[in-house]
């Protein structure tokens, strides 16, 4: 939402952690819906790893739903850290501190 209006007609938007981070894809994908994008998604790498970043080309200059915006900060927790932690069973769980939380 922050730089969309920068991007010009033609231009490229590229989501690097659409594979990795769940709410990295949920906030893209809800974007694409409410701004009707169908563009589609292509991968960043011709290998198409699992892990690569994905990007698509917006078509026409769009004007942002600001009113969907604030009401997605106002719905999710905003995290300030996230820090991967590897369990000694071989687990990697992701610990959070909010905003204004210690660690």
């Amino acid at each position: 939402y922050n730089l969309i209006e920068r991007v010009p007609p033609g231009g490229f938007i590229v989501a690097d952690d659409y594979s990795l981070l769940p709410d990295a894809r949920l906030a893209l994908d809800e974007f694409r819906a409410a701004h009707g994008l169908s563009e589609p998604l292509r991968f960043a790498t011709a290998e198409q790893l699992p892990a690569d970043a994905v990007y698509f080309r917006l078509p026409a200059r769009i004007r942002p739903r600001k009113d969907l915006h604030r009401a997605m900060l106002a719905a999710r927790r905003q995290v300030a850290a996230r820090q991967l932690v590897d369990l000694p069973d071989g687990t990697t769980v992701a610990f959070e501190q909010a905003l204004g939380e210690p660690f």
